[in-house]
């Protein structure tokens, strides 16, 4: 489950290296022609709102060519464009016939405290407990984790979880050492989101500017579905 059309291939990719694997993307929509930029993508660098989402678009599908990982995508604006708050009762309805079949979830955990991963993460859980997922994994969000000291220590991001809103204390934190072939991978893909990497601290090869960035990852196993 990928809040945005990049955040599973900035937070995950080991495990869509490992293949058997899919990704949704729930803010995939497209904003009206002429809509207001939001602040997001002023900073970014985009001119029209609408044009940006179709690019990225774009950038999503050749990333997740790379890495042979077939994609599903919701319509939902982000948060500026739909003026309305996440609606995850909704968001839930959508994501369950999707979930269907599942044994296992990844979602972003929602660190960093962004609205459409809380959003995205609440409406997963939702969704997969009514479609009798057995196993639902949380994953760090990056770059976002950089800032509560990973990868140095997973400490700093326990008050994190508990501050939006995800009780640590059944979750067994298992960090991911890439391979140098899965760096090699991860960068590729990371490359084809140019126009997120000013804002994204990631440059133009698909490296973060965070020291250690591209040889780890984190997921917390243990959530519960009950």
């Amino acid at each position: 489950m990928s809040p945005h059309l990049d955040d599973a291939v900035l937070s995950c990719a080991g495990r869509l290296l490992d293949g058997d694997v899919s990704v949704v993307t729930v803010c995939a929509g497209l904003p009206d022609a002429g809509s207001a930029l939001s602040e997001w993508d002023i900073a970014s660098g985009a001119t029209d709102a609408r044009e940006r989402a179709i690019e990225r678009i774009a950038e999503d599908d050749v990333a997740l060519a790379l890495l042979d990982v077939p994609t599903r995508r919701l319509d939902e604006l982000g948060q500026h464009y739909r003026g309305a708050a996440y609606d995850v009762d909704r968001v839930a309805g959508h994501l369950r016939p999707l979930l269907a079949g599942a044994n296992t979830v990844w979602v972003a955990a929602g660190i960093g405290g962004h609205g459409a991963h809380i959003g995205t993460r609440d409406a997963t859980l939702r969704a997969a407990r009514a479609a009798g997922v057995r196993r639902l994994v949380l994953y760090a969000d990056l770059p976002y984790a950089f800032s509560f000291g990973w990868p140095d220590s997973v400490d700093g991001l326990q008050g994190e979880l508990a501050r939006v809103g995800v009780d640590p204390s059944p979750l067994v934190p298992v960090p991911r050492r890439l391979t140098a072939h899965e760096q090699r991978c991860k960068r590729a893909a990371l490359a084809c989101y140019r126009s997120q990497h000013h804002v994204l601290n990631v440059d133009a090869t698909g490296r973060f500017a965070a020291r250690g960035g591209d040889e780890w990852e984190l997921a917390w196993a243990g959530a519960p579905l009950a």
